[in-house]
């Protein structure tokens, strides 16, 4: 959250003052004086972390910050128009700012550098540096990660046992083969004659 100023009551440009970082705040209101802003975390929109935070407008200092279990509603008393706090942000109190603000910006993205992703195997090791670049190459083979527990064992050279009597088909397009393949049935027997009443001759010994 940044604050902007006038330097000149003539001229309507605004300058950068100062600037400050509000998480999830859901409300924000200015003081009677114009100097302090006041952010909260209300419920129910935010179920965690209520509270309300006074910041300085001029520096973007944290003034006060108090915690709430469940905070629905904050603002400021009222006070006396005529209160000697009311005083007029003056444009030399601005024009200070902005130049504390601008010092403190530029000093902040002098000191930190945008540096190149590295995995988490290869920081904080020198020699590693162009590893990362070889295997984009394929020059040198990717190591191969393993994230199975120690407990655990891989089933690789495992294969499902296969059905006895079928053998497994080597298209998974192709039908399954029939129970009947690769097994042996039975001799087909002939069908013997009824037995003759009796009294008769057999069949067989008819002339």
């Amino acid at each position: 959250m940044d604050f902007y100023g006038r330097t000149d009551d003539i001229r309507p440009e605004f300058v950068k003052v100062s600037s400050c970082v509000a998480n999830c705040a859901v409300s924000a209101d200015w003081a009677p004086d114009g100097r302090h802003l006041m952010t909260a975390v209300l419920f129910p929109r935010m179920r965690v972390d209520n509270g309300l935070t006074l910041w300085k407008a001029l520096s973007g200092q944290k003034v006060l910050h108090a915690d709430n279990v469940e905070l629905y509603e904050v603002s400021w008393q009222p006070e006396r128009a005529d209160s000697l706090r009311f005083l007029d942000v003056t444009p030399s109190e601005v024009l200070s700012a902005s130049q504390n603000a601008a010092t403190k910006d530029s000093s902040q993205a002098n000191g930190q550098k945008k540096q190149a992703y590295k995995p988490p195997k290869a920081r904080g090791a020198a020699d590693n540096s162009g590893a990362v670049a070889a295997m984009m190459r394929g020059e040198v083979a990717a190591p191969e990660s393993d994230r199975r527990r120690p407990w655990q064992k891989r089933d690789e050279d495992k294969t499902p046992p296969a059905s006895p009597g079928v053998s497994a088909s080597p298209d998974p397009l192709l039908p399954p083969p029939s129970p009947s393949d690769g097994m042996l049935l039975p001799a087909k027997q002939e069908a013997s004659a009824p037995p003759s009443p009796a009294g008769y001759p057999s069949p067989s010994t008819r002339p």
